[in-house]
């Protein structure tokens, strides 16, 4: 199976009807037809983000996170091996790196909104038009 694993920004731009990038993100979450994925740290940032605005918001979020995606996957130690190394290489953030490593590590195309992020690894799918 091909999964998808989606970075953070389009998991938030989902969620979030007022992100400019709202409709993009329903556009390309519709065009998936095998797995949708997510990083447990993806999880986390979107959450963080929406407790920031309120508890039932974040409850509210986590039962969409959950009706959209299929599978979580844990940052296992691998994982968090290679993701210090990108991050040491690329200069990406922690987060950032570790989303990428879990994709690389279980060679699954990582979609995200951010054109930096993208070009880190041929696993990486760009999905905003430049």
């Amino acid at each position: 199976m091909a999964n998808v694993i989606l970075d953070s920004n389009i998991v938030i731009a989902y969620i979030e009807n007022q992100n400019e990038n709202h409709e993009a993100a329903k556009a390309a979450v519709d065009t998936i037809r095998d797995a949708i994925c997510i990083s447990a740290l993806t999880l986390t940032e979107c959450l963080i983000f929406t407790f920031r605005e309120s508890y039932e918001f974040a409850m509210e979020s986590l039962l969409t996170i959950d009706g959209l995606i299929d599978f979580v996957f844990e940052v296992s130690r691998d994982i968090a091996i290679l993701a210090a190394r990108i991050g040491a290489e690329s200069g990406l953030n922690l987060a950032d790196a570790v989303i990428l490593a879990t994709a690389d590590f279980h060679k699954i195309a990582l979609w995200t909104f951010d054109l930096r992020l993208s070009n880190k690894s041929r696993n990486a799918k760009y999905l905003l038009s430049v």
